[in-house]
């Protein structure tokens, strides 16, 4: 029989998300953004009556580049891309690091190379999964957010 899976998010994570995703959507000249109900994506992003963008947020301890790569659930990334694919609305990865708030559209060249990964620190065996795994090179700032060095 298998478990139910554990929940980790807290009330603080889906706070911090809530206030990255506003700052996205500021930046980015959207009116109003909306938590994803039905699909494994964070936020969609609006202007008036048209959906732009989708977001998939991350927090991260670390400075962008102190790790050469990043790693990211493979099954994350292909339902972006499913969606993105189907509805004509981007998809993006957005990733607050302790030196600013960074993001990448994701595009199946994110699954370009994908290997098992994932955390180990809390002895989950559900943690450990395919993930795509690309250059933090390829983050961009999110322009209108100030950015230092955490």
């Amino acid at each position: 029989m298998n478990a139910a899976p554990r929940i980790y998010e807290t009330a603080a994570d889906r706070a911090r998300e809530e206030s990255i995703a506003a700052r996205v959507a500021a930046a980015w000249g959207c009116d109003r953004q909306i938590k994803c109900e039905f699909s494994q994506m964070d936020r969609e992003l609006w202007r008036g009556e048209a959906m732009v963008a989708r977001i998939e947020i991350k927090v991260r301890s670390l400075f962008r580049e102190s790790r050469a790569f990043y790693s990211i659930s493979a099954a994350k990334i292909s339902v972006a891309v499913a969606l993105w694919e189907w509805s004509g609305v981007r998809s993006f990865l957005v990733v607050q690091f302790r030196d600013g708030l960074f993001f990448v559209p994701v595009t199946r060249l994110l699954m370009a190379w994908v290997k098992v990964g994932g955390r180990r620190d809390r002895g989950d065996a559900r943690d450990t999964e395919p993930c795509a795994v690309f250059p933090v090179a390829w983050f961009r700032p999110v322009e209108g957010v100030e950015h230092g060095r955490g």
